[in-house]
């Protein structure tokens, strides 16, 4: 066999196993997948946000109670500032946009964000939920602390977003 069928042979063999190989994940996608795997182990719901563009991923912690039509002020977001000023809430957060809380929220809140590990730059409520965008540094002791934050913070807010309904006559 001449050296130029054994050249074909292995040329023909990469161009078939070269791309499977490069569709592998990497190691780091398999920590992200695992560390989202764990989230939703967690209670965690993990969706991918478009930001500044690109994308950041969100773990959301559902309301407590189901009923999304009675909560009020569930529509604000604050964004982590990269100093801290008089001006900004709690020193570092700074509202986007007009909605804020109920009034009760605030100190909850307030108190709540220094617990934060930095690697979270926004919180967020929906209707659906209590949300942080989180950059996935730290690994699973920081997905510990966020979901354990995200539940007790979700938790403290709920009886005050919770919409009274008007006594019966």
């Amino acid at each position: 066999m001449s050296w130029f069928v054994v050249f074909l042979l292995f040329s023909v063999f990469a161009m078939m196993v070269g791309p499977i190989l490069l569709m592998q994940p990497t190691q780091r996608d398999r920590k992200i997948a695992a560390l989202r795997a764990k989230a939703g182990d967690l209670g965690l719901k993990v969706t991918l946000q478009s930001q500044e563009r690109r994308l950041i991923p969100v773990y959301e912690r559902r309301w407590p109670s189901l009923e999304k039509s009675k909560r009020v002020g569930v529509e604000w977001l604050l964004e982590r500032q990269t100093y801290s000023h008089g001006i900004h809430f709690a020193d570092w957060w700074q509202w986007r946009g007009a909605d804020r809380p109920p009034t009760a929220v605030l100190p909850i809140l307030e108190e709540r964000l220094a617990a934060l590990p930095e690697s979270v730059s926004d919180v967020e409520a929906t209707p659906l939920g209590l949300r942080c965008y989180w950059s996935e540094k730290g690994g699973e002791p920081v997905l510990l602390q966020l979901a354990e934050w995200l539940r007790s913070t979700a938790e403290l807010m709920e009886p005050y977003i919770l919409r009274q309904s008007a006594p019966a006559e």
